[in-house]
């Protein structure tokens, strides 16, 4: 995304090495977690079929396996904690209930499985720019890559409302410089609104 804007003209050298890099953070199991939630989330999100992100959470139930203590100390969050559980003597033939003990408690409160995916694809890319690994832009455009989900359906969480707003926000980024800091200063605010820390008790 930051190679297109910059392709594009929308921004200098200068502001692609700063959205790409807005904090010197980068945990690799940070990203490991993440990745897997979104490759997760492809399925109810009808962005991938019903195996998709299957092998990944059984590549990642082995390598804790293979060092559990590492994988403990390092996942020593709410959410990393419900990826431990979950993966917890998890099989290829158990693998796609797996899926669920991830994504309905970290997408709860949700009407439906569909809006778990969605509340977690919004919250772990939320809780990237609220940790400093993700520029708010780049955010919004990723969270705009997926649905939205229908307003005749009734969905209308927090975090759906702010999948609805991501076009929009992209943009208005991309076509008004000028006001590109009190932008971001607005998208921080409404994706820390959403972050893992406000919507996990």
């Amino acid at each position: 995304m930051v190679e297109k804007l910059l392709l594009q003209g929308v921004i200098s050298l200068a502001e692609a090495r700063r959205l790409r890099t807005p904090s010197g953070q980068d945990p690799f199991l940070r990203d490991a977690v993440d990745n897997l939630l979104m490759d997760l989330s492809g399925y109810p999100l009808r962005e991938g079929g019903p195996r998709s992100g299957l092998d990944q959470l059984e590549y990642f139930s082995k390598a804790i396996a293979r060092e559990p203590i590492e994988f403990a100390h390092g996942l020593d969050t709410r959410v990393g904690r419900i990826v431990l559980d979950a993966t917890s003597g998890l099989t290829h033939e158990n693998r796609a209930e797996r899926r669920w003990a991830i994504l309905d408690p970290l997408g709860a409160p949700r009407m439906d499985r569909r809006e778990a995916g969605m509340n977690v694809w919004v919250r772990l890319l939320s809780s990237r720019v609220t940790d400093g690994l993700l520029h708010p832009v780049l955010c919004a455009g990723q969270i705009a890559g997926v649905g939205p989900l229908s307003v005749d359906d009734a969905y209308n969480s927090r975090e759906v409302q702010i999948n609805r707003a991501a076009p929009r926000l992209y943009k208005t980024w991309v076509s008004d410089p000028g006001t590109r800091d009190s932008q971001e200063h607005s998208m921080r605010d409404l994706f820390e609104s959403v972050s893992w820390a406000r919507s996990l008790f």
